[in-house]
Formats: C-alpha cells, structure tokens, sequence
C-alpha cells in the first residue's frame, strides 16, 4: 500500500532530472518533465510556440533595426480571422490590450512608432490574428478533401510554403503506395520518415495537427505605399497550441515571445516551448532583443513567456487587408 501511495504521489506532481541540455547518449543527463494534469487544470502549463519570418528581396536590403538605428512604423489592425470548425469556444482578447502587447513587442525588437517630422516612417505595419482550428471527423468523412485543405493552409501558416509542400508530398506518395499494396505503415511511410529529419520537424508535425491561435505581422514599404504601391518587406508569423488554452490566456505571451523574431529573416520555422502563468503573477522586465542571431530550432525553456502589464492603448484603426495565412 505504502508503495502505490508512494507511486501515486510521484506521478501527480510530476518527476524531473535535469543534467546537461545535450541529448541523451551524449555524454549529458536527460529530462523528462511527466504532467498527470491535463493542460486546461494547470497553472503554469508549457504550450508550444512557433514563429516564422519570411523576407521578400526588397525587405532583404534593409538593415536589421538595432538600438542605435531604430526603424519607425504606422500601424494598423486588421480584423479576427477564424478557420475550420469549432471557432468560437473562448472569447477573443480585448483589442485595445492586444494593440498594447503589440506595441510594447515591437518597441523591444527596435520598431518605434513613427513621430513625424522628426522620425517619419519607413513601415506600414498590418497585423492580424485569430484561430486556425482543424475539421471534425463527420465533416472530413463527408469531403475528405477539405480536411486535408484545412490541415494544409494550417501547415502553411506553421512553417511556410516549403514545409507544407514537403509534407503534403509525402502523405500523398503514402496514399498512393498504400492504394498499390507496396505500403507497409510505419518505417517505410515518407510521412513517419519525414518526423525523423530532426526534432523542430517533428514539433511543427505535431503542432500543425493541432488547433492553434494566430498572429501575423506584415510589413510594407512606406514609400512605395504613398505612390500606391503595395510593396511587402517581410511577414513573420506566430502561433501557440489551443489545446487546453484559452485565446486571452495565450496571444499576449505569444506575441511577447516573438520579439527576436519580428523582421528577422528564418530560414525555416522555430518551434519552442513556454510556460503560461494563468494568474498573472508573474512579471518580468523589459524586453531586449540582443542581437539578430537567431534560437536554436529545437529550443526549449522552462522560463515563462515574458508577460506584458501595459496598460490598454486606444482602439486601433480599422483596416480590411487580411492576407490568408
């Protein structure tokens, strides 16, 4: 009795040994970090990130903004965007705190707000966020076609044209191989091949499987649109897990987490891992971006999402340029 008590006790508060953050078989220590709680009953739960930045040619000329050479934006705020079924299950944050989380953020990564004629601006900032959550199984049986859309555009969305692509090769050479007969499921599927490539491929996997709440940042070039051109600089987007999170829980500390990532190209998406305090007693200071070099792909911390405490800003203007992710 007293040994399945004892039992009992380990796994509901969890085990952790933590050695050195290098893989196991090389030499370190290893982690495992055991939750009996489901994510929606823990305080301080650890939700997957990724962000995504995509630079244009244009947008590859600029100089990276520092503290010493800022750059300097107009903003606006486009509308909410929902996709697939099952939408509405939080209420969506306030738009007022949402703009102040984006402010704040970019104020960290070197983007000031424009304050003419002193400091004109150079960007026309639009951002815009939502959830992008997947298709019940009625409706995937009923057109199975608009399912594998959904989890595409979310792949796109995750990690970028290149990773959705690859991944919707491999599930399609699996189908056909396993309409041949020549498939046997498991080692030989190009899809679980695919989950072997490194450990960020299997995070984006996961995550693109999942329903997710949604930032995306756009930058435009200011001069171009004064001569009513629309030319785009970069666009770098984020997103957070939705399984057991609500919307208002998770956006500010995803948005707060992007700073080292906003207008700085990535090569391809980083995932990365961040506790959420759903209390609010935790606050940290200000945020720094230190420098353009970029995380590891496979990062992950224990470190809470850095949480924003700026007060409300006015409503944002309206805007009706809502690219699809």
């Amino acid at each position: 009795m007293t040994a399945r008590l004892l039992l009992l006790l380990l796994l509901a508060i969890g085990i952790v040994r933590a050695g050195d953050s290098s893989p196991a078989g090389e030499g370190s220590g290893w982690k495992w970090n055991f939750q009996l709680l489901p994510t929606s009953l823990q305080k301080r739960p650890k939700v997957a990130m990724t962000f995504f930045t995509e630079m244009t040619d244009a947008g590859r000329k600029l100089e990276a903004p520092s503290a010493k050479a800022p750059a300097y934006y107009l903003i606006h705020a486009g509308k909410p965007q929902s996709f697939g079924e099952n939408t509405n299950r939080t209420p969506p944050p306030q738009e007022a705190d949402l703009r102040a989380t984006v402010l704040r953020t970019l104020e960290a990564a070197h983007y000031h707000e424009a304050s003419p004629p002193e400091h004109p601006p150079t960007l026309i900032l639009i951002y815009y966020w939502g959830v992008h959550a997947g298709i019940n199984d009625l409706t995937a049986e009923i057109d199975p076609t608009q399912a594998m859309r959904n989890l595409y555009q979310r792949a796109h969305l995750i990690g970028g044209e290149k990773f959705a692509e690859t991944w919707r090769r491999a599930r399609e050479d699996d189908d056909l191989r396993r309409d041949s007969m020549a498939l046997v499921y498991g080692v030989s599927s190009d899809e679980y091949k695919l989950q072997l490539k490194s450990e960020a491929v299997r995070k984006l996997l996961a995550q693109a499987r999942e329903d997710v709440y949604f930032v995306v940042v756009t930058a435009y070039d200011a001069a171009a649109l004064a001569r009513e051109e629309k030319v785009v600089l970069w666009r770098t987007k984020m997103t957070v897990s939705a399984r057991g999170m609500a919307m208002r829980e998770s956006i500010a500390p995803l948005i707060a987490a992007s700073a080292p990532y906003l207008g700085r190209e990535t090569v391809e998406a980083r995932p990365v891992s961040h506790r959420i305090y759903r209390d609010g007693r935790v606050e940290l200071g200000p945020l720094e971006v230190l420098g353009v070099e970029e995380p590891s792909a496979d990062d992950e911390t224990d470190e809470p999402a850095p949480s924003d405490t700026a007060g409300p800003a006015s409503p944002p203007a309206a805007d009706t340029a809502t690219p699809a992710p």
